[in-house]
């Protein structure tokens, strides 16, 4: 490394009789305000020179060397340095460990603020400061990462504009339904983690570390994780690194300053951080929700809080047709369509329904007797009208073929019970049919009878049914009562007037 030359400021003439010369010169060094931390091209790369203070007088002969030069420090003071050599010339003046070790460690870090020399009279050699400590700052960096959550809180409501509806028997109504969505975010669990790494400049001397702190301008003190002991010696050229993470109240930027404290030959140091959140979260939960309706024409799809579009609308139609969305029967539907949101983290679901009374107003018709149906078709001859209902049983009418029974429906209407109970429920069965096929409505107990009765005739013949006893007969009996008090107008929509 080039060792530069510092220039004499000024010459002082002084009575001053020493090293046998009989007047004498006072040197003084031009480099005022030198500081030692700043190192630079007077810095040597070896371990022995970044540590002293070394001053030149050059052009010396044995014996006239001065015994000492007077230095002045920022915060050392005023002292005197004794003369060390002479090599080639050349008188050396040490402040070093070495020489003068009551001194350290501050002198390393202080600023010099003049340096003289009392020399022979006639000397026009120079006063030079060759080289002073080079002991660098330890470098400190460190990061700050923050984190937080949000959560996503979800609602859902399911309106129609209307809850009630009035048809005729073959009209179809519209209801409009809206299904909407929403949600709002709460933040939590705010955080700032990172590292503070401390670096020992190569060439520096060993460094010992007394501490390490870390603080936040508003959260305060934060503990660090070294996975060593303090104090610590760092090498030369080597690196600690302490990692942190510290939980916040909130979202408070922040400056975050780690500070390096030393003792012994070592500079310490510190560096600042700043702890900025950004608006995007580290950890998003329930951000988005699976919409489903039970009605299929609703919405099912998914939903997101950065959607634009949370409100679904759809039209659902009422009738009592086949052709309708919702089948109506006659009388009143109570109808409960419901809306069902499920978020994607938690699976948290919440529901609304929206329910619709729809009233149709059936013609409910009447019921005729047994009597009347076995004499009023084409067959029987004794005058009265037929009734159209018997065409409804198929092409032959009344002569249509009765279950298993080897008879048409006209021959088992007059073919008296004798005791046998499959014409007793033959004669209301028949008569049943015909009162449902021309009109008249069937309460649930009559569809339901009308079902068994024509398993039973469908599968047993006259012959095997008039042997039944006990319960199997009892059971005959008992659908043949049902449907009697249904053709009777007991039961059901009640008799027509004839």
């Amino acid at each position: 490394m080039k060792i530069y030359k510092i220039a004499i400021l000024s010459l002082i003439m002084t009575a001053f009789f020493s090293f046998g010369v009989s007047q004498a010169s006072a040197f003084e060094l031009s480099n005022s305000g030198v500081l030692p931390k700043v190192g630079g091209s007077m810095c040597k790369t070896t371990g022995e020179y970044e540590t002293e203070w070394h001053f030149n007088i050059n052009q010396i002969t044995t014996g006239t060397q001065p015994a000492s030069i007077t230095v002045t420090f920022a915060n050392a003071g005023t002292f005197e340095i004794p003369f060390w050599k002479l090599t080639g010339g050349n008188a050396h003046y040490l402040l070093a460990t070495s020489t003068m070790p009551d001194l350290y460690p501050g002198i390393l870090t202080d600023t010099l603020l003049s340096a003289s020399a009392v020399v022979p009279e006639g000397y026009s050699g120079n006063f030079v400061l060759s080289h002073w400590p080079c002991i660098k700052p330890l470098i400190v960096t460190k990061t700050a990462t923050t984190a937080f959550d949000r959560n996503w809180n979800w609602i859902i409501n399911k309106t129609a504009d209307t809850n009630t509806l009035t048809l005729a028997d073959g009209q179809q109504m519209p209801v409009n339904y809206t299904v909407a969505v929403d949600a709002t975010s709460a933040d939590s669990n705010w955080n700032v983690s990172g590292v503070v790494t401390v670096t020992n400049p190569l060439d520096n001397p060993s460094a010992t570390i007394e501490s390490i702190s870390d603080v936040m301008s508003t959260a305060g003190s934060v503990a660090l994780d070294c996975g060593i002991t303090f104090p610590y010696v760092l090498p030369s050229g080597s690196s600690l690194s302490c990692t942190y993470n510290q939980t916040l109240t909130g979202p408070v930027d922040q400056t975050n300053t780690a500070t390096v404290a030393v003792s012994g030959l070592a500079i310490g140091s510190s560096t600042s951080t700043p702890v900025t959140f950004s608006t995007l979260p580290t950890n998003e939960y329930d951000e988005c929700v699976t919409l489903s309706d039970t009605n299929t024409k609703g919405p099912q799809q998914r939903v997101c809080a950065t959607d634009t579009q949370k409100n679904f609308t759809y039209t659902v139609t009422f009738g009592k047709d086949a052709g309708a969305d919702v089948n109506l029967v006659c009388g009143i539907t109570n109808y409960g369509n419901t809306a069902t949101f499920t978020t994607n983290d938690t699976a948290a679901t919440s529901s609304k329904t929206w329910t619709v009374d729809a009233t149709v107003a059936c013609s409910l018709g009447c019921t005729l007797t047994q009597g009347y149906w076995k004499t009023h078709n084409v067959s029987f001859k004794g005058g009265a009208r037929p009734d159209d209902a018997w065409n409804l049983i198929g092409a032959g009418a009344e002569n249509t073929l009765f279950g298993v029974s080897g008879k048409s429906w006209f021959t088992n209407f007059w073919t008296a019970p004798a005791g046998n109970v499959y014409y007793n429920l033959a004669h209301q069965f028949m008569a049943a049919t015909l009162n449902k096929l021309n009109g008249a409505s069937t309460p649930a107990s009559v569809t339901a009878a009308l079902t068994s009765a024509g398993n039973l005739l469908n599968s047993t013949t006259p012959a095997a049914a008039a042997n039944l006893k006990g319960a199997q007969k009892t059971t005959w009996t008992t659908l043949a009562g049902i449907l009697g008090s249904y053709n009777e107008g007991t039961t059901g929509p009640g008799h027509c007037s004839e």
